[in-house]
């Protein structure tokens, strides 16, 4: 049986403060980040309200599966099957449709809250039919915060444009670190990584989280050997997904324990993480051991071709329109 789906995201136009919020917000990015050097990307940005790569996986997966859907934020249409991506009041109006039998299913997430016990504990709501979350560690983590979504808490992962990210065969020769503050504390010692890999004769660059835009990340990743990776968490890790498109392997620091909102969970920096796209590492020690073994052992690995066979726009929205349809049919 086929389906017919509305996707819910941000209104940037749902009161004028937010319009104006918008406005200033996206001109500091085009200036900020250069996005004049890049314009398709700052196009995007600008149509896929809500998490851009998240949004424009929803849209292009969905046409290359042939789904019949549309964004409720186009035409103000609903089908029977509500996937709110964000947007609380999004999902308060899809709850109060589907009690007047307007809408069928509802599934909500992966970006509406931090925590499930946000906002009233809405997530628990009885007309809400499925939760969905980024990775297994955040279902964990929600089941922990709230019991009650035990039973309809789903994991998936949004894929990546594997057109625009890709390996242009040039020169690899840098080892780049990326670098990530905003998501919690990372090591006070990244300059003693840094001066390891310049020890042994590799050029080290840094790029920092939020301040680069699409086609300078791309041309970086097509001129590393490798990415080394530092972030408190990821609830997927995106721009990970992005450099094995570009076919650069990771190097991921491997916290596993983070806070928010003075809560206590395990969590990972990398979730999708496999052997065929990089290694973990704890410290600096394992560093300089992994390192080592990730260079002798480097044609090993095939990042691109993971992306290929698993996170492409159109295998993600087939994993989500599979977990709906057997949550519904089962």
């Amino acid at each position: 049986m086929k389906y017919n789906y509305t996707f819910f995201v941000n209104n940037r136009r749902k009161s004028l403060l937010r319009l104006f919020y918008f406005i200033f917000k996206y001109s500091k990015i085009f200036f900020f980040r250069k996005y004049y050097l890049d314009i398709l990307s700052f196009y995007k940005i600008l149509k896929y309200s809500g998490h851009p790569v998240v949004v424009e996986c929803l849209e292009q997966g969905s046409k290359k599966l042939g789904l019949n859907f549309n964004f409720y934020r186009y035409d103000n249409n609903f089908n029977e099957i509500a996937v709110v991506n964000s947007g609380i009041e999004n999902l308060e109006m899809c709850i109060r449709k589907k009690k007047e039998g307007i809408i069928k299913f509802i599934a909500a997430g992966p970006n509406l809250v931090v925590l499930p016990n946000e906002h009233n504990s809405i997530l628990s709501n009885e007309y809400i039919d499925m939760v969905i979350t980024p990775s297994k560690w955040v279902s964990q983590t929600y089941i922990r915060a709230e019991p009650k979504i035990s039973k309809k808490i789903y994991e998936w992962c949004s894929g990546v444009d594997h057109n625009y990210w890709i390996d242009k065969k040039k020169k690899r020769k840098f080892i780049t670190f990326y670098i990530k503050y905003s998501a919690g504390p990372i090591p006070k010692n990244i300059g003693d990584y840094i001066n390891f890999v310049k020890f042994l004769g590799y050029i080290p660059k840094i790029i920092e989280y939020n301040k680069y835009n699409g086609n300078k990340f791309k041309k970086i990743l097509n001129e590393s050997i490798l990415l080394v990776y530092f972030s408190n968490h990821e609830s997927q890790g995106l721009a990970t997904a992005e450099a094995w498109s570009c076919n650069t392997p990771t190097l991921i620091w491997n916290n596993q324990e983070t806070i928010i909102n003075n809560f206590k969970m395990k969590s990972s920096c990398c979730p999708y993480l496999t052997k065929e796209c990089g290694n973990f590492f704890k410290d600096l020690n394992e560093f300089k051991e992994t390192f080592k073994k990730t260079i002798i052992n480097y044609n090993e690995y095939n990042p691109r071709k993971w992306i290929i066979n698993n996170l492409t726009f159109k295998l993600s929205v087939k994993r989500l329109n599979n977990l709906i349809k057997n949550k519904i049919e089962n």
